[in-house]
This record gives structure tokens, C-alpha cells and sequence, in this order.
């Protein structure tokens, strides 16, 4: 008895500590300044991202706003590594992390409309080899519709994830064997019975892009290319930079002081550390060009400008002049009306539809996703009522998107 009153004190003065760490973190780490509550120009706008680069919370940020398919602004600001100072411009290529999930998404919606895959589909129909089970060691069936929603029951990578990462001259992995060789054990253990509740999982779209390789037959990212990227002109996006990709890249940091960072520093190795930074300034480390190796959940990396016309396609109802991705009844499907005091003022509203996140601002419903990792940090959103795409993208993990969304939505771009 005494022992277990031992072991239970240690433990609350662990959670205790930890939690106190985490605040002196918050208390004392660099602070990205709010933006002003009206915005009366555009001057005013560059001025507050003028602000907030030279103070480095972001070192540097990239911005699109598109108006009915047209560029009403299209900027960057800041500098994209520690020691040459490069500056930023509108080709600056950025990690666009968890926002890779609505190209897994749309892949999956071209194969729906090719009558390729149902949304009701079972995944052991495609992965007969992927067999999930409850907490009471049941075999469940999970959908692709569910795996979309992020209501499967899946949980997610984190920890290990953290360190399932690699350098940007190393080859990629193929996603079914990274599937079968790292997604075991308690990845495959639900969290809840699937289509009962909301749980955001990488995992869920790992399983997406398998999905997507055991139909067409060729490797996720190929079809991304293929199917998404080329058609679309997005020619400074990929998963595997080239070397003039390489060139245009910003590098990732985040402020020593940070919840990600104390992740590295806890979860990843030593070679991790030695292999991925690259400088420590006062305030902040610097990453190495890095990728992830689990593509279809975070895999993505190009310009904002890039991003805002893969945003455009949507508003259009699937194309782009001649090259069209999706049907508009799909894209219809995807946009479809929500009632708006239901929706959170959050991107990170747990309302998905298709694997589009909704939320809204004031009286505007907004679709898209955000996405944020190892050095970086983005927001893509679209406002079918205003005809607005806004993507912009950051080398640091530590962005208020929430507010620099708003800052940008409180701006009249007729």
C-alpha cells in the first residue's frame, strides 16, 4: 500500500512539473504580436507581417489571396534561413504538413467518381491484411468514408512519429510497406467504435494513400503527380524535391521554447538532433530540408501561391481553364451547405466533411485545412460566398493562424 502511494505521488509531481514547465515555456518564449482588430489598407496589412518577420515569430511567411481566380495579393516577407538571410518571395517552397490531407482526399474522390471505390467501402476490401480491433480485442470494420472523416477510431502517430522523418536527399519509402512494417500493434487498436466520434488521425490517412496504391497500382505520390499536380501546372510542389526545388526552399525552425521542440528533444534520438539541426540562434533552432515518411497524411511541400490555385479548382466546380480533377458534382459534394451556428470558429473545428475541415468567421462559412510539423506551419482555407482563397504558409510552427486568417477575412479584396 505504501509503495502505491509512493508511485502515485511521484506520479502527480511528474504531471505537476511537466504542466509547470509547459507554462513557463508559453510565459516566456517569443510572442507573435497580435494583428490589429481593423484593417484599413493593404499597407497596413504588410505591415503587420513586416512586424511579426522581424521578430522572427515567423522568421518568414508567404501569402496568397485570390479574388474570383484572380491574385488581389500575393507577397512574402522575411527571410528563409539562419545564416545567409535569403529573403523570401512568392516561389519561396514551404512544408505544407496536414494539408497534404486534402490531396489524399481528392485522389480518393477521383477514384469514387470512376466508380473505382464507394465511400461505404470496407477497408479490408482493399487492405484485407489491415484488421482493427476495440479495446476488448474485437475485430471492427472501418470505411473510407470514415478514414476521410477522421471518425474511424483510429488514434494517431505521436510520439514515434516525431522521429519518422528523413533527409530530403534520401529516397522516399513505398506507403503499403511502411503500412505493414510500422502502422501494428496499438496503432491498430481503436479508440472508440468507428462512426461514434471524432478523432484527427494521421494514421486514418496513411491508410487512405494505401488504399489509393492497392487500386491504381502505382505508388500514392505518383498518382498525386499525376492525377493532381502536373494537370494543374503546380510545378514547384512535390514530395521529393529536385534540386531546383531544393533551392527555392525555406528552411524550418521553431523557438527553443516550445511544446514541438520539448517533443524532439524527448522523443527524438540523438542522431535525430545531429542529423536535423542545423543552427541555434538565441532564440530559435533551424531544421535541416527534411520529409516525412508517412506522404499521403503530411508529405507535401510548394509555394503559397501553389496552394491558392489547388483552392481555386474548387471554387471553379473542379477546374482549371481546360484541365478539370473533379466532376461538380463532386466538388458539390465536398462544399456542401452546413448550418452555421453549428460550426466552431476554429480551423481546428471537428467538423469534416470529406476530408475538408469547416468552421466559420462572423457569417462566413469557410472550408480547408491547416497544417503544421517540424519547422513549419500553414492554413488553406476558401470562402465559396466571397469567392476567396487564402493560403499562406510559415517556416515555424508556432503560427497564430487563427488570427492572421481572420486579419485577412476583415479585409474588403472587391
Amino acid at each position: 500500500m505504501k509503495t502505491l502511494k509512493t508511485a502515485l505521488l511521484v506520479f502527480i509531481i511528474f504531471i505537476v512539473s511537466f504542466h509547470i514547465v509547459l507554462l513557463g515555456m508559453f510565459l516566456i518564449s517569443p510572442k507573435q504580436p497580435n494583428p490589429p482588430k481593423t484593417i484599413n489598407s493593404i499597407a497596413e496589412i504588410d505591415q503587420y507581417f513586416e512586424k511579426i518577420t522581424n521578430k522572427q515569430t515567423p522568421p518568414s511567411i508567404s501569402v496568397t489571396v485570390l479574388k474570383r481566380g484572380n491574385p488581389v495579393y500575393m507577397k512574402s516577407f522575411g527571410y528563409i534561413d539562419p545564416t545567409k538571410k535569403t529573403t523570401a518571395t512568392k516561389d519561396t517552397n514551404y512544408h505544407w504538413w496536414s494539408v497534404t490531407k486534402l490531396f489524399t482526399a481528392t485522389a480518393i474522390m477521383q477514384l469514387y467518381e470512376h466508380k473505382l471505390l464507394n465511400l461505404d467501402d470496407s477497408v479490408k476490401k482493399y487492405l484485407p491484411y489491415f484488421i482493427v480491433k476495440n479495446r476488448k480485442g474485437m475485430e471492427k470494420t472501418i470505411t473510407i468514408g470514415q478514414l476521410l472523416n477522421h471518425t474511424s477510431g483510429l488514434g494517431d502517430l505521436m510520439p514515434e512519429g516525431i522521429s519518422w522523418i528523413k533527409s530530403v536527399n534520401e529516397p522516399g519509402i513505398n506507403q503499403t510497406a511502411f503500412l505493414k512494417d510500422k502502422i501494428t500493434g496499438k496503432f491498430r487498436e481503436l479508440k472508440f467504435e468507428p462512426g461514434t466520434n471524432y478523432r484527427y488521425s494521421n494514421i486514418g490517412y496513411i491508410v487512405l494513400g494505401v488504399i489509393i496504391e492497392a487500386i491504381t497500382g502505382i505508388p500514392y505520390e505518383d498518382y498525386i503527380k499525376e492525377k493532381i499536380l502536373y494537370p494543374l501546372q503546380m510545378k514547384n510542389s512535390s514530395f521529393f524535391r529536385k534540386d531546383n526545388q531544393i533551392v527555392k526552399s525555406a528552411h524550418g525552425s521553431n523557438p527553443k521554447l516550445n511544446i514541438f521542440t520539448l517533443l524532439i528533444k524527448i522523443y527524438g534520438s540523438k542522431e535525430m538532433d545531429q542529423k536535423f539541426l542545423i543552427d541555434k540562434t538565441k532564440d530559435r533552432i533551424w531544421f535541416h530540408y527534411l520529409d516525412t515518411l508517412y506522404t499521403p497524411s503530411t508529405g507535401l511541400t510548394g509555394p503559397a501561391n501553389e496552394l491558392a490555385l489547388f483552392g481555386q479548382v474548387f471554387l471553379n466546380g473542379g477546374n482549371i481553364g481546360n484541365q478539370s480533377i473533379l466532376q461538380k458534382k463532386t466538388v458539390n459534394l465536398i462544399l456542401k451547405e452546413f448550418s452555421i451556428e453549428n460550426l466552431a470558429n476554429k480551423y481546428t473545428s471537428k467538423t469534416v466533411n470529406l476530408g475538408w475541415k469547416v468552421w466559420k468567421n462572423k457569417n462566413q462559412i469557410i472550408y480547408g485545412h491547416g497544417g503544421g510539423g517540424a519547422g513549419f506551419g500553414a492554413l488553406f482555407a476558401i470562402v465559396p460566398q466571397r469567392a476567396l482563397v487564402i493560403a499562406f504558409i510559415a517556416n515555424d510552427t508556432n503560427i497564430k493562424r487563427d488570427a492572421i486568417l481572420k486579419l485577412l477575412l476583415s479585409y474588403d479584396w472587391s
